[in-house]
């Protein structure tokens, strides 16, 4: 994991990953059984850390787990939302989740 001095640099860095992965994801759908699938979603449970996790663990928890769980549709269907946020982690969820 690399990881920027500079906070913009980071910010930019997973808005840019985050934008990757939601590229990819929206280039894989039309191979992708519409309906979500549930079975790795209980990964999501767990204690999360006193000092939250790095930002590209979030992003790939999101990938991995979060995504078998859409709809894989790309036109006015609900794919996910993470509201606001100005950490790294939450611009890249962002970027990745508006695909």
């Amino acid at each position: 994991m690399t990881l920027h001095s500079k906070p913009l640099e980071r910010q930019a860095s997973m808005l840019q990953d985050g934008a990757r992965r939601g590229a990819a994801y929206l280039n894989t759908i039309a191979d992708r059984q519409v309906n979500a699938s549930i079975e790795t979603l209980s990964e999501f449970d767990f204690a999360l850390p006193k000092k939250g996790l790095p930002d590209i663990d979030v992003l790939d928890l999101i990938e991995r787990v979060g995504a078998p769980g859409t709809m894989a549709s790309a036109a006015g269907r609900y794919f996910g939302y993470v509201i606001g946020g100005s950490l790294p982690a939450a611009s890249g969820a962002r970027a990745m989740l508006s695909a």
